[in-house]
């Protein structure tokens, strides 16, 4: 899942595209959990939902991109050749974002190729435009 907030990629806080690159700018779900914040500034912003349609409103876009047939079928046929958890990647603490940090985000196990980038859906979520 690409997430951009007003134009910036929640992740990086860099311009935001849609594609999925390394370093990885995208979070992965299964195992991502919740998603509390963005980082735009080199600031960490919690996310806020908008109340008032007077309120002052920004985009926060999302892209899911789906894992394409032949991984996933792959992935499953490891999972189950390897009993025990699933084999997604270790947890990590971006090194940015000053002092209040976002969930922390799970590694991406699979290739950039095993995500079928053409076939992402898109959608927007409208969030209060001001930052506490």
């Amino acid at each position: 899942m690409v997430v951009t907030v007003a134009g910036t990629n929640a992740l990086t806080g860099e311009v935001a595209g849609t594609r999925l690159t390394r370093p990885q700018n995208y979070f992965v779900a299964p195992p991502q959990g919740g998603i509390d914040g963005y980082l735009m500034s080199g600031q960490v912003h919690p996310f806020v939902a908008c109340g008032d349609v007077a309120d002052d409103r920004m985009p926060v876009d999302i892209a899911v991109v789906p894992m394409k047939a032949e991984a996933f079928k792959h992935l499953e046929h490891k999972r189950r050749l390897t009993p025990g958890p699933a084999p997604w990647g270790e947890h990590f603490i971006l090194p940015y974002g000053g002092e209040r940090r976002c969930e922390p985000l799970y590694e991406d196990v699979c290739s950039l190729g095993d995500w079928d980038q053409d076939r992402q859906e898109r959608f927007t979520v409208w969030l209060h435009g001001r930052r506490s």
